[in-house]
């Protein structure tokens, strides 16, 4: 019989921890893997789901003290549907999750996407979260870190290096299709959308706009860029959804109005067309200040033949080797970036050594279809203890 796994997400949005839930669902072998997928919020993760034909649940937690309830009705739900696994993402998702799994007596696995520690720039929100998680570690049987970076982060806070497997992020099939098609100029693209000119150079940022992003730092960027490259373009993609800063966006529009780069500088908010602008990108930039996971968004635009500039952070430097198949920068280093850009532009030689030698990485590489197989190498060797 296959086994039975019960994903469970927040589900708000759809960032890269929602990604490898649905691509973990769309590509795992219904012979030996039933996958299904519980939100904890009703927003776009749902209706993505709902239209790839995933089974999804919706059990809405109205807040962060809004647990009793919630895994009330996650524990009928695992005992009605036959539940074999239940598989956490993300914080609060673990202590919903693996609470649910520990009543239900059902064994659990805990997705690791990123530091707990790091994923905010107040350092207190970080601490709390990572005692919240820490509170319900011990009923989760096995961890999946997205990166090896990621998985000795977790061994250096104590825990056992035999129940933590590092299993690096793929793209979905579907995605990987569309970004491998040639890149359009056409008058229907993004560009002209945009007003942008045919022949301009555009770098293009595609996140959840946060501090830690240091979207700012591209931003200031532009100002000594565009005084040699007038011709070059920001695209801002993302919105502030999830920002610890009220109105984040309005900040760094006001940014960008104050340097005077504001007509160079586009914000176009959330979009889900990102196979689109990548194709017309020319390059990409991830300025973040602090770790990330195993950034999804950076393997999207190397399976396009964009090359990536970003700065050399853990999880992104697993995915980076500067100079080889991308550019990396110091952390927060405004004028670094500026230079690794400005070399960029002279040496087009280089963009495209560097884009070609990331796509085959890409193309060589584990799809979504293997990472699902080795996740379930993870569950049948969890069910077999």
């Amino acid at each position: 019989m296959p086994i039975k796994v019960l994903h469970i997400i927040q589900g708000k949005h759809f960032g890269g921890a929602e990604q490898v839930v649905y691509i973990l669902s769309k590509c795992a072998d219904r012979n030996h893997v039933t996958p299904a997928v519980l939100c904890l919020s009703d927003g776009l993760m749902l209706k993505k789901l709902i239209h790839a034909g995933i089974p999804c649940f919706l059990v809405p937690m109205n807040s962060k003290k809004d647990i009793l309830i919630p895994v009330i009705k996650i524990v009928k739900l695992i005992k009605k549907e036959g539940i074999d696994i239940v598989h956490t993402h993300t914080v609060r998702s673990n202590l919903i999750g693996r609470l649910a799994a520990f009543l239900a007596r059902r064994k659990c696995v805990t997705h690791v996407h990123h530091h707990i520690l790091r994923e905010f720039t107040d350092i207190r929100r970080g601490k709390f979260n990572l005692f919240i998680d820490a509170c319900t570690k011990p009923l989760a049987a096995k961890y999946i870190a997205v990166s090896n970076s990621l998985r000795n982060n977790l061994i250096k806070r104590g825990m056992s290096y035999d129940n933590i497997v590092a299993i690096q992020n793929a793209l979905d099939p579907d995605t990987l299709t569309l970004l491998n098609q040639s890149k359009s100029r056409s008058k229907n693209g993004i560009r002209a959308e945009l007003n942008i000119p045919e022949n301009a150079f555009v770098l293009t940022v595609i996140a959840l706009l946060r501090p830690l992003k240091g979207v700012d730092l591209i931003i200031r960027a532009m100002k000594p860029l565009l005084k040699h490259y007038p011709e070059l373009f920001l695209l801002i993609v993302g919105n502030d959804a999830i920002s610890e800063v009220p109105n984040y966006v309005n900040k760094l529009k006001s940014l960008a109005n104050n340097l005077g780069v504001d007509s160079n500088v586009i914000f176009t908010g959330f979009r889900e067309n990102v196979c689109e602008i990548l194709n017309q990108s020319d390059l990409f930039v991830l300025p973040s200040r602090s770790a990330e996971g195993s950034p999804m968004v950076i393997r999207e635009a190397m399976a396009a033949g964009v090359p990536v500039v970003a700065s050399d952070v853990d999880g992104v430097n697993d995915l980076i080797k500067d100079g080889v198949n991308g550019l990396l920068f110091r952390p927060g280093d405004v004028d670094e970036l500026v230079h690794k850009i400005a070399d960029a532009l002279k040496n087009r030689d280089l963009l495209q050594r560097i884009a070609k030698t990331a796509r085959q990485e890409v193309a060589n590489g584990m799809d979504g279809y293997e990472q699902a197989r080795r996740v379930e190498k993870v569950y049948r060797e969890v069910l077999a203890c």
